[in-house]
């Protein structure tokens, strides 16, 4: 039986993450068994390779090796890379959308914060 599909999250969207996530798709994309989707901003990885929003991870497996899956989570600020903005925070901190927990919840995980700028 095929593991599902491994989940990232889009850490800091001004940081690297986005162009290496990018980078792991266009290396990865012709193995199905290595698929994985984003919780993130689809933006942020748009300029970078081809992008398919899904609405569940279910979606995944099936477009990983046509567009980087990425399951959308809230609005961002405009993000100018190098330049961190706190008003990113609730959408870098999983737990503060709901479609981003359920999807988290769904594919075994439970949801986190990071970098100190979630409340507990």
């Amino acid at each position: 039986m095929p593991l599902p599909p491994l989940v990232l999250s889009m850490g800091d969207p001004a940081g690297v993450g986005p162009a290496i996530t990018a980078a792991a798709w266009d290396a990865l994309k012709d193995d199905s068994s290595l698929a994985f989707y984003v919780i993130g901003a689809p933006d942020l990885y748009s300029q970078h390779c081809p992008v398919q929003e899904i609405s569940s991870p279910e979606e995944a497996a099936a477009a990983f090796g046509s567009a980087l899956p990425v399951f959308p989570v809230g609005n961002l600020p405009e993000i100018a890379p190098g330049k961190p903005d706190a008003a990113a925070a609730p959408a870098i901190c999983l737990r503060d959308t709901h479609s981003a927990r359920r999807s988290v919840g769904s594919a075994g995980m439970e949801p986190v914060g990071s970098l100190g700028l979630c409340e507990p």
